[in-house]
């Protein structure tokens, strides 16, 4: 049926049920950061809600993709800045 409705080719590994989760995980993430809320209150929310036990089992969910990795840094910067100081390529030993 994947194969009829063009999700698989007839060489491809076809989309698992786990594979959701990992998509839901993701998405939901990127979702609450873009709605303001911080990374490290999302995170337990998003633990709870999948059921896991500790947040090494939600983290595990999270493979962030360029865009959404993005998001989530930029989302954070403000927090360290001026942690770590501009390295100026000129200044490099």
């Amino acid at each position: 049926m994947l194969l009829k409705a063009g999700i698989i080719s007839s060489e491809s590994v076809h989309p698992r049920i786990h594979d959701l989760r990992h998509t839901f995980a993701v998405h939901s993430l990127e979702k609450m950061v873009n709605q303001g809320q911080d990374i490290y209150s999302a995170l337990p929310m998003l633990q709870t809600y999948m059921g896991h036990r500790d947040i090494i089992s939600t983290e595990q969910y999270l493979r962030l993709s360029n865009d959404t990795y993005g998001i989530i840094i930029n989302s954070t910067a403000e927090m360290y800045q001026g942690v770590f100081p501009e390295v100026n390529e000129d200044e490099r030993i």
